[in-house]
């Protein structure tokens, strides 16, 4: 899969660990096994169709976040 990234922690990672309470919604990382999903969003990256795209994964990520916040797809990319 061209979009897969690495699993190791980044700094953002560490970032958003210090900053965020550990009752913080935001950290549905630490309870929702997310390679579950990734599994079930697989089939629907074609990987040689087009340009690169973003890991499937990350994007159903964003779409989470845009429909907890109420975001457009503008007010997501400027978040």
């Amino acid at each position: 899969m061209l979009g897969r990234r690495s699993k190791q922690a980044t700094s953002l990672d560490a970032d958003m660990k210090r900053r965020l309470p550990n009752n913080h919604f935001l950290r549905v990382d630490e309870l929702i096994d997310w390679d579950q999903i990734e599994e079930r969003l697989e089939p629907l990256y074609d990987p040689s169709n087009g340009r690169p795209s973003y890991p499937p994964l990350m994007m159903f990520k964003a779409l989470l976040l845009q429909q907890w916040f109420g975001l457009s797809d503008r007010g997501l990319a400027r978040q």
